[in-house]
């Protein structure tokens, strides 16, 4: 699922810090505490990728219960994905039909 982002940053002058959702640089070094992480929805580690707890979470129990690889579970999702993808679009060709005149 593909959601808009406004990712809010902020830099201090006075102490040279530049802050994140979920880490802060100083000095030209990350810092991430596990507050940071532990304590919100989503989890922004720079770059464009923002990924929900609930994502990882999902993994993490995969990983555990079921010995699945970082790889299985990727390939899985996105499988997973596409197949939502593709049923909604055939969902929306049958609600619109440019030829009926109702």
């Amino acid at each position: 699922m593909y959601l808009f982002t406004v990712i809010g940053s902020c830099f201090c002058d006075s102490c040279n810090v530049e802050i994140f959702p979920n880490f802060y640089i100083k000095s030209k070094k990350k810092f991430i505490t596990n507050e940071s992480i532990k304590n919100d929805r989503f989890i922004y580690l720079n770059g464009n990728h923002i990924f929900d707890q609930n994502l990882l979470l999902d993994f993490d129990q995969q990983l555990i219960k079921n010995n699945v690889s970082f790889d299985g579970y990727t390939s899985a999702y996105n499988g997973k994905i596409a197949m939502i993808n593709e049923r909604e679009s055939e969902q929306l060709k049958n609600v619109y039909n440019p030829s009926c005149e109702t």
